[in-house]
């Protein structure tokens, strides 16, 4: 068998390199946030079905050869490939984070290491609960490591069709097996299973669909098809039949495909679902092409020196993209065109070095050599090391930060849950129902004036403030909220249910709708900033909002968005307790730590709030944000001696309080008008 060496690697093929590196590229520009290339998360699919190509056939030549496939020499092939560079970057990341981080945040942000260094990182990601007033696991520094896992659970799988015994292997009738199901039978079933329990899971559990081996392993059958038709394709036969000019338009489909995914393709989809079959079609399309004709225009361009030379270090590239990019936008949270060169040429440095030096003498170097026991053991005690230095590590931290006994950080977590009474209330049932559930003060004197809130969380931070300004008897306050769902009429989808928040709009409908039965005399709106709305998209959603609501009442009163942090306010002060401590008992004069120039969006979407509201002369735009960042600086905790926020984008409870008497002065101002 020529395709295949004696240390069980196929033989190299440029072309494939060159599709390596257009997906860690896809992959790079999407984390990179280069909205151009938004569905550059398919960069992932292309590797599941080139992974399924590759591991395919090197199992089913090996197996025609010696008749079953050597458990342990491919186990140890696997590992001498990939573990080494991965721990290190695990270790070194955890390093680097620890030094650059907060401490609180490092502890978060680094969570799932011990996931990450066993290829079970995407169980860590789908079966996390993440409660939504936490840290988002988006930025986690590992997370990337989810498609590894993916990939390495299909590697310890995938050979055991292959030693069975019970499956016909073999391509062509000479060495088939009469009464043995084949190979290409056998993951036929079980493309289709997953591709339905893909589709199944995209309904009920849209992150499992997502993160897991099962519903994703149909993308690596795609790849396992196409080394199939590939062996067959060396009978000279067969191959005398097909159609080089067929192999070339079919290149050209898939690389098409693949790039109009990258641009085309969007994290709002329900995604896989049928998305993921322009990816893993195109792919196929792709390798089948190459093999069937390497003198093609599509094999041209992916032997491409610059393809080849990215391609062959893609797998480095893949495990130090996202960490130096996480810790860069931290560093930065609005990076310009210096910054993001800046964390390219680090990844890529690094990434070199890492080839150099770790992938290669481990992968075809001096110690790819070592016996398949050996290299397991040794893998084994690499993994113990890098497990103890990282629990060191965290461990040293986690004394430091002392949480538990220190009464300061008991303080400062306190701020964590200084939460609006709503929540407590049941007025807020977040994304589990569309059911409006109001809150209502004072509901059986019908004598009282009315005032409704309509808001998500960001906006019902502001709550405790209006109940202290319209008090009864004179006034009934009508809360109705829902966390995360904007009070802008467009649909969106909603990154922590993993799909459309369909609810959202349900429940902001029917919210609207039931208001008018109020017979408000004022009513108040609140959103966050945090959405990824277009500004054509605030501004018409909004306007729509407007339209229904300055019809119900004769005043309606629109918050302007607070501004977010880029850190999360709790987490920061725990690593600044002694600065702290003097401040708040008198020793120390007010100076400012955990703060930071206002530089969200929430200034701009304030200014399409104010665009939008221009024809309803009854509708006024409230801006407090002078209040919570006074000269544009926004500081977890002020010269008052309150916490400001309880997280990086809501407020506490008692500075909206104590701002109560301020609010209620520019109101009547405004309203007066």
């Amino acid at each position: 068998m020529s395709h295949i060496n004696n240390k069980g690697y196929l033989a190299y093929q440029n072309e494939l390199q060159g599709l390596r590196a257009i997906a860690v590229i896809a992959v790079i520009l999407a984390h990179a946030k280069i909205g151009l290339f938004s569905g550059g998360f398919i960069g992932v699919d292309i590797f599941f079905v080139l992974s399924g190509y590759l591991i395919s056939k090197i199992l089913i030549l090996e197996n025609q050869c010696d008749g079953t496939v050597n458990l342990l020499n491919f186990y140890s092939r696997r590992i001498k490939r990939l573990l080494p560079s991965l721990t290190l970057m695990i270790v070194m990341t955890t390093l680097l984070s620890s030094y650059l981080l907060p401490k609180a945040d490092f502890l978060v942000l680094t969570s799932s290491w011990l996931s990450a260094l066993t290829w079970t990182s995407n169980f860590y990601f789908a079966l996390e609960n993440v409660d939504y007033f936490a840290t988002s696991v988006s930025k986690d520094i590992f997370l990337h490591t989810w498609s590894l896992a993916v990939e390495e659970q299909f590697y310890l799988l995938w050979p055991l069709l292959f030693i069975s015994g019970t499956l016909r292997i073999a391509t062509n009738s000479k060495t088939s097996t009469v009464g043995r199901p084949s190979f290409f039978k056998v993951i036929l079933i079980l493309a289709l299973l997953s591709f339905l329990a893909m589709l199944y899971l995209i309904k009920t559990n849209p992150h499992h669909a997502y993160y897991l081996m099962p519903s994703r392993i149909w993308q690596f059958c795609f790849g396992a098809f196409v080394a199939i038709i590939h062996i067959r394709s060396d009978n000279p036969q067969v191959l005398s039949t097909t159609n080089a000019n067929l192999a070339s338009t079919a290149g050209i489909i898939g690389l098409t495909t693949l790039g109009g995914g990258i641009v085309g393709l969007n994290a709002n989809l329900t995604y896989p679902g049928f998305w993921a079959l322009i990816p893993s079609v195109g792919t196929a399309l792709i390798i089948w092409s190459c093999n069937q004709n390497k003198t093609g225009l599509v094999a041209h361009i992916l032997s491409h020196p610059v393809l080849v030379w990215i391609g062959d270090r893609s797998y480095s590239l893949y495990l130090w993209h996202w960490p130096i990019l996480v810790l860069g936008f931290i560093l930065y949270p609005e990076p310009n065109l210096n910054h993001l060169l800046l964390f390219v040429l680090c990844f890529v440095l690094i990434s070199m070095l890492n080839y150099r030096l770790v992938e290669i003498p481990f992968w075809k170097g001096k110690f790819s050599r070592k016996s398949p026991l050996k290299t397991i053991l040794i893998a084994l005690l690499a993994t113990a090391i890098a497990v103890s230095l990282t629990l060191k590590e965290r461990s040293n931290i986690s004394k430091k930060i002392s949480m538990a006994n220190n009464e300061m950080a008991l303080t400062i977590n306190r701020a964590r849950s200084d939460l609006p009474a709503i929540y407590s209330l049941g007025c807020d049932t977040w994304y589990s129902d569309a059911e409006v559930m109001p809150c209502i003060t004072n509901d059986g004197n019908e004598k009282s004036k009315t005032i409704v809130f309509l808001g998500d969380s960001a906006g019902g931070q502001w709550i405790p403030a209006i109940l202290s300004i319209y008090k009864s008897p004179e006034w009934r306050v009508v809360i109705l909220t829902k966390s995360a769902c904007a009070i802008v009429d467009e649909d969106y989808y909603y990154e922590r249910i993993g799909k459309e928040y369909k609810v959202c709009r349900q429940w902001r409908d029917a919210a609207i709708e039931s208001i008018e039965k109020y017979n408000p005399n004022t009513i108040i709106v609140g959103s966050s900033s945090n959405y990824s709305f277009s500004k054509t998209q605030w501004l018409e959603g909004s306007q729509r909002i407007f339209n229904d609501l300055s019809i119900i009442s004769e005043k309606v009163i629109v918050l302007a968005p607070t501004p977010i942090l880029s850190f999360n306010a709790p987490n920061c002060l725990l690593d600044h307790q002694t600065e702290l401590s003097e401040v708040i008992h008198g020793t120390s004069s007010y100076k400012q730590f955990c703060s930071e120039e206002n530089k969200s969006n929430s200034k701009l979407v304030g200014q399409y709030l104010t665009h939008a509201m221009a024809t309803h002369p009854n509708v006024k735009l409230l801006n407090l944000n002078d209040l919570v960042c006074p000269n544009n600086i926004c500081s977890s905790f002020n010269k008052s001696a309150e916490f400001v926020y309880r997280d990086s984008q809501h407020l506490t409870a008692s500075f909206v309080v104590s701002q109560s008497e301020i609010i209620e002065a520019r109101i009547k101002k405004l309203t007066s008008q």
